[in-house]
């Protein structure tokens, strides 16, 4: 019986971590939802942010809309026509994350902008700070009634 060689098994483990570390990049992906895209075949989530799932209500102007898609159309927006590069970040509830952008711009930051996401604990700081602009200008499902992804009915103060 043979022994396996054991630095060729250590060299082959590292290779498949930094194959698994290295940078996504590509200008063909699939947006899923305001949080979530598919690059390679491999399912991407934007790290620090929490956006609604497809589905999820909310009401825009006296009307229910679907929120959900709308987050999911500011992230087709924020990605259009651009080159995503997505990075592993930190994993959160178990799950990997990834920070990505397009043509430079943080896409989770921009969610975050656009008023179609919201920080998760822990994010940077700066996404908190792009998070009180949205609600004071108010940008996103700011400008209504929505229901976060983790909490009951909120009435949004400043909503129509």
């Amino acid at each position: 019986m043979m022994k396996p060689h054991i630095p060729g098994l250590v060299l082959l483990a590292i290779m498949v971590s930094a194959a698994s570390a290295a940078p996504l990049t590509s200008k063909t992906f699939t947006v899923i939802d305001g949080n979530r895209l598919v690059i390679d075949g491999r399912e991407i989530r934007l790290t620090g942010i929490v956006a609604p799932e497809l589905g999820r209500k909310c009401i825009l102007y006296s009307k229910t809309r679907d929120c959900g898609l709308i987050a999911r159309s500011s992230l087709l927006d924020l990605t259009a026509g651009a080159t995503v590069i997505c990075s592993p970040a930190a994993d959160v509830n178990g799950t990997p994350t990834y920070r990505c952008s397009a043509g430079g711009y943080d896409l989770s930051e921009g969610m975050v902008y656009t008023g179609w996401a919201v920080p998760l604990e822990g994010a940077p700081k700066a996404y908190w700070q792009v998070l009180k602009g949205a609600r004071a200008r108010p940008r996103g499902f700011w400008r209504g009634a929505f229901v976060e992804p983790w909490a009951p009915v909120v009435r949004v103060s400043g909503s129509q």
